[in-house]
């Protein structure tokens, strides 16, 4: 995995507090695929806090998580979820039957991932790689470009793989189920839309010993226009489900 851009002390708690919890979706995704289980042992993979954890609970009679940073563990363990710090390389061999990574298949060097995600799976295992992202306001022109132009400026993102997973021609083994795309309404106040941007990666990159997080939350209140109605944010985002055979 590259650099951990989540590694700060502060930002798992933030991360938990102002990341939506939109996650109970891919119960619907997968249904639709005709892969809605029920599964016998499913792991989230860099789980985070726990928003993607969750929804496995409802699917598979044993749900474990990983992820790198201990505070983003712990975090997930206080909602009583068996989780574990580690990478692919600590999933145990030939034990899963679901699989699901949530906003963090671009952080992995793609072919050691697909050959651990390979090794830990059962025969027929199913494979859910997804993203979620602030996609922009359905009627607020201002804010679409200063998302799309004036906050990358200011805080860069760091550089990652192609976000979107999908499988390719020499990658045998891994069929394609479905896929899709799409947003989701989310509701943001001013503050609260602040307080969730600093939990991205572009902000967490910039910060350093003389730079915080009130600093960025200074610069971004700024720079923000005005949000016409906070009713009218989009999360977006894509998926794919697949199986190896």
């Amino acid at each position: 995995m590259s650099h951990n851009h989540f590694a700060n002390p502060d930002i798992a708690s933030r991360y938990d507090r102002h990341r939506p919890p939109v996650h109970g979706i891919i119960e619907d995704w997968l249904r639709e695929a005709g892969l809605a289980g029920p599964y016998r042992r499913a792991v989230d993979i860099a789980c985070g806090t726990g928003h993607s954890t969750l929804p496995l609970l409802r699917l598979a009679d044993t749900v474990e998580g990983i992820d790198a940073s201990p505070q983003m563990a712990e975090q997930a363990r206080r909602k009583g979820l068996d989780v574990q710090v580690g990478d692919l390389a600590s999933l145990a061999s030939a034990q899963y039957d679901l699989l699901s990574i949530c906003m963090a298949f671009h952080w992995f060097d793609r072919a050691e991932a697909l050959r651990e995600m390979r090794r830990a799976s059962q025969p027929g295992a199913t494979w859910l790689i997804y993203n979620f992202w602030l996609a922009g306001h359905r009627a607020d022109p201002a804010f679409n470009h200063w998302l799309r132009d004036s906050y990358p400026r200011q805080f860069p993102a760091p550089q990652r793989a192609v976000p979107h997973f999908q499988p390719q021609a020499e990658e045998t083994g891994i069929q394609l189920m479905r896929q899709g795309q799409g947003s989701l309404p989310v509701t943001f106040s001013r503050r609260q839309l602040i307080a969730y941007l600093t939990t991205q990666s572009n902000i967490e990159a910039a910060l350093s010993d003389t730079f915080g997080y009130a600093d960025a939350e200074t610069l971004l209140d700024a720079s923000l226009p005005a949000i016409s109605n906070p009713d009218g944010f989009e999360y977006g985002y894509r998926y794919s489900i697949c199986r190896l055979v």
